[in-house]
């Protein structure tokens, strides 16, 4: 029995040395600081291959929705920026660079005034609380970077970013073009979601729909869908579930109805147009001297001045300018 207490003790001892021995198996045969910089060099690899640069999804607060950014990362650390806030024909070259942060940290480190439009905490259209502005980031931890995309999330909102390469024959300012006009020919008072004969009331704000519909209990429901525009139509940040459907996307069909289809056959929406003597009676409107005709425009100016306010007859001229070309606009 001794003798088995005795062999016991040399094998726990044994055991408590091995455990307290100062040498380490190294699982990497590189350092860490070794194996940052090739992961910069990697990352900026994958960054700067496509020759027509990326498309990039952004988004700040998700409250105002998402918006195209197209960026072309050179090799000598600079980056070519334009997006559909500033429109075609514009676009700012500004400084980059990759740095070691907790992982790989993507920094547009210097001020551009077209990317860090969503960044400004006093936002130039006053979206955006003052002092907090549409809450985008400048600095972003990238979660993965192929040929195919790169996902990052904002470093201090946390908000998914997702880039894909630009094809060859994409030019950046007839997309951005078509993007502009797709948001004016799908831009309507309110729209309408149907699955079957169930209905969802839509609306749209800074790029948000918002779904309200009631339940068979009784129970009023409410959901938000951040989207980004598309030449075709709306995608979502993120999968919603409406009347029972899980929506990804909404593509514009037009029409007489103003359709849009969805990734659910079953699901559809429609742009709701309303009839002239309703707007009249809800919207407020006013008389757009840009959208007159030249025989309109020298009747206005004449009237203007007041030459026919002192002649009493400002209501007649009126009239026939009204009825000369349309130049009534609700806002």
């Amino acid at each position: 029995m001794k003798k088995i207490l005795n062999i016991l003790l040399i094998l726990a001892l044994s055991v408590i040395y091995t455990s307290c021995s100062n040498e380490v198996d190294d699982v990497f045969d590189k350092s860490s600081a070794l194996r940052m910089q090739e992961a910069l060099k990697n990352y900026k690899a994958v960054l700067t291959a496509p020759a027509n640069g990326w498309l990039m999804e952004y988004y700040g607060n998700t409250d105002y929705g998402g918006y195209n950014m197209f960026v072309k990362f050179g090799e000598d650390n600079n980056v070519k920026v334009a997006n559909e806030v500033y429109g075609a024909g514009n676009s700012a070259t500004s400084h980059y660079k990759l740095e070691q942060s907790g992982g790989v940290v993507l920094s547009f480190d210097e001020f551009n005034e077209i990317f860090h439009f969503f960044s400004d905490p006093d936002n130039k259209l006053e979206v955006g609380n003052k002092g907090k502005g549409m809450e985008g980031d400048l600095e972003f931890r990238i979660i993965s970077a192929t040929a195919d995309s790169v996902v990052m999330t904002g470093k201090k909102h946390g908000t998914k970013i997702v880039m894909t390469p630009v094809k060859a024959e994409t030019d950046w300012d007839s997309y951005l073009a078509k993007v502009t006009q797709a948001e004016s020919d799908m831009a309507f008072a309110s729209y309408f979601f149907n699955v079957g004969d169930e209905v969802a009331e839509v609306s749209a704000s800074y790029h948000m729909l918002t779904f309200t519909y009631t339940t068979e209990d009784g129970e009023l429901v409410t959901v938000d869908a951040p989207y980004i525009l598309r030449p075709d139509g709306y995608h979502l940040y993120k999968p919603v579930t409406v009347l029972g459907r899980t929506i990804t996307d909404f593509t514009y069909k037009g029409g007489d109805d103003y359709l849009f289809t969805t990734n659910d056959a079953e699901a559809v929406m429609r742009g709701y147009v309303m009839p002239l003597s309703e707007a009249f009676l809800t919207g407020n409107w006013y008389i757009s001297y840009a959208n007159m005709c030249d025989a309109m425009k020298e009747y206005w100016d004449y009237a203007a001045p007041g030459h026919l306010a002192k002649e009493g007859d400002t209501g007649l001229a009126l009239t026939w300018l009204l009825r000369l070309c349309p130049i009534l606009r609700s806002n």
